[in-house]
């Protein structure tokens, strides 16, 4: 999201976006928050900056994908299970990577 309203930048190499990213998340993440990325971040360009991020941080780091088909993600969000979940696997996700650690 930063890089389209803030920056009104393409997903491009070496994009500013990615230096945004990371100070974003070092900064919350310095500050006791938990932080969730998400997006489509492709490995070609946000591999080295997610590496860092994840060396850096004194605490659990945990990096996730969710393996669904095209087909899935046309899913209309009226047919999920519930209001908040809008599809099977990110009920599943949702799941698996909830945290108890809550700092604030």
């Amino acid at each position: 999201m930063p890089r389209r309203l803030v920056l009104k930048e393409r997903d491009v190499p070496g994009g500013v976006n990615i230096g945004l990213i990371s100070r974003t998340a070092r900064y919350c993440l310095d500050h006791g928050y938990d932080v969730i990325l998400e997006g489509i971040l492709h490995a070609p360009r946000y591999a080295d900056m997610l590496t860092a991020l994840a060396r850096d941080h004194l605490g659990v780091s945990a990096f996730y994908y969710l393996d669904v088909s095209f087909a899935e993600t046309l899913t209309p969000h009226h047919q999920a299970p519930g209001p908040r979940v809008h599809r099977r696997g990110h009920a599943r996700l949702l799941r698996r990577t909830r945290s108890t650690h809550h700092p604030h």
